[in-house]
């Protein structure tokens, strides 16, 4: 695990990331969490559901160790390939996919969804828990002098979740369609809180 190596081609990827929105509908959200099972193995659940009504519309697993030991601001490397072949195996491909982890709110602007965005060619949104760097000003994520994305309270009492464009999409749109996906009482964007049922269920089986 070279490191080095592995920061030279984020800064060549993230050369390529599109932080902006050309289509203007869309109807299929998904969303992908991984959990780790007793075994050392891994489950990466990505449910697909509706907009409008929160159905779900397709639904995938695909269990597998991680490629590489996970590493703050590498998580692609270790998590990625999970991703990716639980998405290969959907019916129905999202207009959306929303993960949980970072977008551009990275040290060198490629998150996991940043750089899954790029490899799957898919409009892609960061959904984390907390800041990996970077400092929240007036709800906008601040890095190097850069709004990379926005700062969101889901609920009253609720601890803060933080929203950046992956690929193919705007901030704008990616806070639009992060709030959109909030379901009361649920903090999470319904599609990662449905795929997080998914694959807990999955992991005691």
């Amino acid at each position: 695990m070279n490191l080095s190596m592995l920061k030279e081609e984020q800064a060549e990827l993230s050369t390529r990331a599109v932080i902006n929105t050309k289509f203007k509908k869309y109807q299929l959200v998904a969303g992908a969490e991984i959990l780790g099972k007793p075994n050392g193995e891994f489950i990466c659940s990505i449910v697909v559901l509706d907009i409008k009504t929160m159905k779900v519309i397709d639904s995938t697993t695909y269990t597998a160790p991680l490629a590489m030991k996970y590493v703050p601001g590498f998580m692609a490397f270790s998590q990625g390939p999970l991703i990716v072949n639980a998405y290969l195996k959907l019916k129905e491909k999202p207009d959306i996919l929303i993960i949980k982890g970072h977008g551009i709110a990275h040290p060198r602007r490629i998150g996991i969804a940043t750089q899954l965005g790029l490899q799957l060619g898919v409009p892609t949104i960061g959904v984390a828990t907390k800041l990996l760097c970077g400092k929240v000003v007036k709800n906008n994520i601040i890095i190097e002098g850069e709004t990379r994305g926005e700062e969101i309270v889901p609920r009253e009492f609720a601890k803060p979740i933080y929203v950046s464009p992956g690929h193919l999409i705007s901030i704008k749109k990616a806070i639009e369609v992060t709030k959109k996906c909030i379901c009361t009482p649920h903090k999470m964007p319904e599609p990662l809180f449905v795929a997080h049922k998914v694959a807990n269920k999955k992991k005691k089986l």
